[in-house]
């Protein structure tokens, strides 16, 4: 995988929590064009996600950036809303390992509902072309720009792009939905029936880009950046990880839209059945619905792990 930067305008949805934190300041600090952060409930509350954002986005420098506060909970309730996100949320503090960044002096964001949101993201789209929209969170707000505007997204969106899935390998390790998928499988559903194609990166792929505590303890910190980030990798680690490991798995998003030669043409299928111990499960289906997923070559853990590393602004010891 060649080194290489995104040129295209692309908008990151997320619930910011620790990982998502970390996505955000990568992609600015990669120079990829980041012109707008969706906020939604996940990892934590709405309102915490809003404020982490504003905060994150200031300490990177760039509180121009606008945040959009949209989604409380899923398009339906379901049995995984409140057993999965309702328990996580009750367990994780702020949504940043209880680290508290600076406050955001100048507040740069608004809460909408999906019509607005749509007309913001019509907006962006006709300023800087076709966006790249990239989730990192329950997809729940793009399916509902999707039901405002129906085919007509397709002027706006070039790509869409989901940390989420998790495939045969994994979940014969680890039985169940990933926690992005199982927000809102219907929200993934409503996508799919408007025509777009979801490119996932799945989490068999972000697994295992991982680092250890005593990795992190020695990682060298030489910008705000990547000191606020080490801070939140030992909080994690110390105190939230069932094992003293940091997953970077939103990151690791980041750095695979860059290579838009390793999603590979696929058809998904999504269980939707909540009786089932395979709802939210996607499985691969020659009969499902178009995708793509991204395949990486050999070795790239340590190659995700370097670039990630590198950019936040991390030497070694």
């Amino acid at each position: 995988m060649t080194e290489k930067t995104t040129q295209n305008s692309l908008i990151i949805d997320c619930d910011t929590g620790r990982d998502d934190a970390l996505a955000i300041w990568l992609s600015i600090l990669r120079g990829q064009s980041l012109v707008g952060v969706v906020c939604s409930y996940g990892n934590t509350s709405l309102a915490n996600a809003a404020e982490n954002s504003q905060r994150v986005l200031a300490l990177a420098g760039r509180n121009d950036i606008p945040v959009y506060v949209c989604a409380q909970a899923p398009l339906k309730n379901h049995v995984g809303f409140e057993t999965v996100v309702i328990s996580r949320q009750k367990i994780s503090g702020n949504g940043l390992c209880n680290v508290d960044l600076p406050v955001c002096e100048k507040q740069n964001h608004e809460t909408l509902s999906p019509e607005v949101l749509a007309e913001r993201v019509v907006s962006l789209a006709q300023t800087h072309g076709k966006l790249d929209y990239v989730i990192i969170g329950p997809a729940t707000n793009f399916a509902s720009i999707c039901q405002v505007l129906g085919q007509d997204i397709h002027l706006y969106i070039r790509s869409v792009t989901m940390m989420g899935a998790k495939l045969d390998a994994l979940w014969r390790e680890l039985p169940g939905a990933d926690f992005n998928v199982m927000s809102d499988p219907y929200a993934i559903k409503e996508i799919f029936e408007t025509g777009c194609e979801i490119q996932f990166v799945p989490m068999d792929v972000t697994w295992p880009i991982e680092i250890s505590l005593a990795q992190v303890e020695a990682l060298v910190a030489n910008t705000s950046v990547a000191e606020y980030s080490k801070r939140l990798m030992i909080e994690h680690c110390r105190h939230f990880a069932p094992t003293p490991v940091f997953k970077f798995h939103d990151p690791s998003v980041v750095i695979a839209i860059e290579a838009q030669e390793r999603f590979k043409n696929v058809h998904v299928q999504i269980c939707l059945d909540e009786e089932s111990a395979d709802f939210g499960r996607v499985t691969l289906n020659d009969n499902g619905d178009k995708a793509k997923i991204f395949q990486p070559e050999s070795g790239y853990e340590q190659l995700f792990i370097d670039r990630i590393l590198t950019s936040l602004g991390f030497s070694k010891s």
